[in-house]
Protein backbone atom coordinates (compact mmCIF):
# COMPACT_ATOMS: atom_id res chain seq x y z
CA UNK A 1 0.00 0.00 0.00
CA UNK A 2 1.28 3.48 -0.79
CA UNK A 3 2.56 5.62 2.06
CA UNK A 4 -0.12 7.79 3.64
CA UNK A 5 -3.06 5.73 2.39
CA UNK A 6 -5.37 4.29 5.00
CA UNK A 7 -6.26 0.61 4.45
CA UNK A 8 -9.90 0.16 3.53
CA UNK A 9 -12.00 -2.86 4.36
CA UNK A 10 -15.13 -3.32 2.30
CA UNK A 11 -17.80 -5.61 3.71
CA UNK A 12 -21.02 -6.73 2.01
CA UNK A 13 -23.76 -8.89 3.54
CA UNK A 14 -27.09 -9.64 1.92
CA UNK A 15 -29.98 -11.89 2.79
CA UNK A 16 -32.98 -12.38 0.52
CA UNK A 17 -36.17 -13.94 1.83
CA UNK A 18 -38.55 -15.52 -0.66
CA UNK A 19 -41.60 -17.74 -0.46
CA UNK A 20 -41.75 -16.81 3.26
CA UNK A 21 -39.57 -19.71 4.48
CA UNK A 22 -36.57 -19.66 2.11
CA UNK A 23 -33.48 -17.49 2.58
CA UNK A 24 -30.48 -16.93 0.30
CA UNK A 25 -27.48 -15.11 1.74
CA UNK A 26 -24.11 -13.90 0.57
CA UNK A 27 -21.18 -12.21 2.27
CA UNK A 28 -18.03 -10.70 0.86
CA UNK A 29 -15.18 -8.91 2.57
CA UNK A 30 -12.28 -7.32 0.75
CA UNK A 31 -9.27 -5.42 2.12
CA UNK A 32 -8.54 -3.72 -1.27
CA UNK A 33 -5.89 -6.39 -1.96
CA UNK A 34 -7.73 -9.69 -1.71
CA UNK A 35 -10.94 -11.28 -0.50
CA UNK A 36 -10.73 -11.87 3.24
CA UNK A 37 -14.15 -13.55 3.45
CA UNK A 38 -16.62 -14.86 0.92
CA UNK A 39 -19.54 -17.21 1.25
CA UNK A 40 -23.09 -18.08 0.27
CA UNK A 41 -25.91 -19.82 2.08
CA UNK A 42 -29.33 -21.31 1.48
CA UNK A 43 -31.68 -21.79 4.45
CA UNK A 44 -35.17 -23.27 4.66
CA UNK A 45 -37.33 -22.63 7.73
CA UNK A 46 -40.16 -25.00 8.52
CA UNK A 47 -41.97 -23.93 11.71
CA UNK A 48 -39.31 -24.38 14.45
CA UNK A 49 -37.02 -26.44 12.18
CA UNK A 50 -34.21 -25.15 9.97
CA UNK A 51 -32.23 -26.72 7.11
CA UNK A 52 -29.09 -25.18 5.61
CA UNK A 53 -26.44 -25.48 2.95
CA UNK A 54 -23.48 -23.06 3.07
CA UNK A 55 -20.21 -22.55 1.25
CA UNK A 56 -17.20 -20.72 2.78
CA UNK A 57 -14.76 -19.76 0.04
CA UNK A 58 -11.85 -18.83 2.35
CA UNK A 59 -11.92 -22.17 4.16
CA UNK A 60 -12.98 -24.01 0.99
CA UNK A 61 -15.71 -25.79 2.96
CA UNK A 62 -19.37 -26.55 2.54
CA UNK A 63 -21.85 -27.39 5.32
CA UNK A 64 -25.13 -29.24 5.18
CA UNK A 65 -27.25 -29.40 8.29
CA UNK A 66 -30.53 -29.19 10.08
CA UNK A 67 -32.02 -28.19 13.40
CA UNK A 68 -35.00 -30.32 14.38
CA UNK A 69 -37.17 -28.92 17.14
CA UNK A 70 -40.11 -31.03 18.30
CA UNK A 71 -41.80 -29.19 21.18
CA UNK A 72 -44.52 -31.85 21.47
CA UNK A 73 -41.84 -34.46 22.27
CA UNK A 74 -39.56 -31.97 24.11
CA UNK A 75 -36.42 -32.52 22.08
CA UNK A 76 -34.16 -30.42 19.90
CA UNK A 77 -31.46 -31.97 17.71
CA UNK A 78 -28.84 -30.51 15.38
CA UNK A 79 -27.07 -32.52 12.67
CA UNK A 80 -24.32 -31.19 10.42
CA UNK A 81 -21.83 -32.44 7.85
CA UNK A 82 -18.76 -30.34 7.00
CA UNK A 83 -17.02 -31.18 3.74
CA UNK A 84 -13.61 -29.63 2.96
CA UNK A 85 -12.92 -29.21 -0.75
CA UNK A 86 -9.13 -28.86 -0.36
CA UNK A 87 -6.91 -31.68 -1.54
CA UNK A 88 -5.21 -33.73 1.16
CA UNK A 89 -7.69 -33.04 3.97
CA UNK A 90 -8.67 -36.47 5.29
CA UNK A 91 -10.99 -36.75 8.26
CA UNK A 92 -13.76 -39.37 8.30
CA UNK A 93 -12.73 -42.75 6.77
CA UNK A 94 -10.31 -41.04 4.38
CA UNK A 95 -12.83 -38.44 3.21
CA UNK A 96 -12.53 -34.69 3.89
CA UNK A 97 -15.68 -34.91 5.99
CA UNK A 98 -16.65 -34.18 9.61
CA UNK A 99 -20.07 -35.28 10.86
CA UNK A 100 -21.51 -33.88 14.08
CA UNK A 101 -24.77 -34.17 15.99
CA UNK A 102 -26.10 -32.84 19.24
CA UNK A 103 -29.33 -32.62 21.08
CA UNK A 104 -31.29 -31.78 24.17
CA UNK A 105 -34.18 -33.68 25.72
CA UNK A 106 -36.33 -32.02 28.34
CA UNK A 107 -37.24 -35.01 30.48
CA UNK A 108 -39.36 -33.03 32.97
CA UNK A 109 -39.62 -29.45 34.16
CA UNK A 110 -36.56 -30.12 36.35
CA UNK A 111 -34.50 -32.61 34.30
CA UNK A 112 -32.66 -32.46 30.98
CA UNK A 113 -30.34 -34.70 29.01
CA UNK A 114 -27.95 -33.33 26.39
CA UNK A 115 -25.59 -35.15 24.04
CA UNK A 116 -23.03 -34.44 21.37
CA UNK A 117 -21.07 -36.65 18.98
CA UNK A 118 -18.42 -35.89 16.39
CA UNK A 119 -17.00 -38.20 13.75
CA UNK A 120 -13.75 -37.25 12.03
CA UNK A 121 -10.31 -38.93 12.12
CA UNK A 122 -11.23 -39.88 15.65
CA UNK A 123 -14.58 -39.85 17.37
CA UNK A 124 -15.79 -38.00 20.42
CA UNK A 125 -19.04 -38.17 22.39
CA UNK A 126 -20.48 -36.41 25.41
CA UNK A 127 -23.61 -37.06 27.49
CA UNK A 128 -24.93 -34.94 30.35
CA UNK A 129 -27.89 -35.39 32.70
CA UNK A 130 -28.92 -32.43 34.81
CA UNK A 131 -31.61 -32.26 37.51
CA UNK A 132 -32.81 -29.26 39.50
CA UNK A 133 -33.54 -30.61 43.00
CA UNK A 134 -35.17 -27.41 44.28
CA UNK A 135 -34.80 -23.64 43.75
CA UNK A 136 -31.21 -23.73 45.05
CA UNK A 137 -29.76 -27.19 44.38
CA UNK A 138 -28.81 -28.73 41.04
CA UNK A 139 -27.01 -32.01 40.38
CA UNK A 140 -25.46 -33.22 37.14
CA UNK A 141 -23.66 -36.21 35.72
CA UNK A 142 -21.36 -35.96 32.68
CA UNK A 143 -19.54 -38.62 30.73
CA UNK A 144 -17.42 -38.12 27.66
CA UNK A 145 -15.21 -40.14 25.38
CA UNK A 146 -12.48 -38.78 23.10
CA UNK A 147 -10.83 -41.39 20.86
CA UNK A 148 -7.99 -38.98 20.01
CA UNK A 149 -6.67 -39.64 23.55
CA UNK A 150 -6.33 -43.40 23.00
CA UNK A 151 -2.71 -44.39 23.49
CA UNK A 152 -1.84 -41.15 25.28
CA UNK A 153 -1.24 -40.47 28.97
CA UNK A 154 -4.63 -38.83 29.29
CA UNK A 155 -7.57 -41.24 29.60
CA UNK A 156 -10.00 -41.32 26.70
CA UNK A 157 -12.98 -41.58 29.03
CA UNK A 158 -14.01 -38.89 31.54
CA UNK A 159 -16.72 -39.16 34.15
CA UNK A 160 -17.93 -36.24 36.24
CA UNK A 161 -20.45 -35.40 38.92
CA UNK A 162 -21.43 -31.92 40.01
CA UNK A 163 -23.54 -30.56 42.84
CA UNK A 164 -24.29 -26.83 42.72
CA UNK A 165 -25.96 -24.54 45.20
CA UNK A 166 -27.19 -21.15 43.99
CA UNK A 167 -28.19 -18.39 46.37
Amino acid sequence: MEAGLVPVKVKFDANINFEKDWFVGANLEHDTKTHTEAGVSLVKKDAANKYWLTYDHQRNQTRLGCLVNKPETTFTHVYEALYTLKDGKEEFHGFPLVIAAGGKYVLSKDSTMTYGVEFKKTQAAQLKFEHKVDKNWKVSFVQQFDASRLGSKRPAYDLGFDVAYTL
